[in-house]
């Protein structure tokens, strides 16, 4: 008889953790579908460094009401280093904007 009264608490906890599991995946679903709909209003910038520049940081300014900018630290561009491109957004929240800082040799 013990083993019957175990049955009903097992699948009440079961059944528990499915609800659970289902109202995260619901959750989950419309935190994307809003992100999505951030990101479709951004604008994306391109920024080219100078031939044979290397990227060594990118820091974030804010001047006033004027949007947050990127501005990048560089180096020069080793042989062996080959050219890459970064795609970033202001950490400061300011989702309207998106950039992609390109390399060339």
């Amino acid at each position: 008889m013990p083993e019957r009264m175990k049955l009903p608490s097992v699948l009440f906890v079961s059944t528990a953790v499915v609800a659970v599991i289902i109202g995260v995946a619901l959750a989950a679903a419309r935190v994307n579908e809003a992100y999505a709909d951030e990101r479709s209003d951004r604008t994306t910038t391109e920024l080219k460094l100078a031939a044979g520049q290397k990227l060594v940081d990118v820091s974030w300014r804010c001047f006033g009401d004027y949007p947050c900018r990127p501005f990048t630290l560089t180096r020069p561009m080793r042989k062996d280093e080959t050219a890459e491109t970064y795609a970033l957004s202001s950490p400061y929240g300011d989702a309207t904007d998106a950039y992609v800082i390109k390399e060339s040799r």
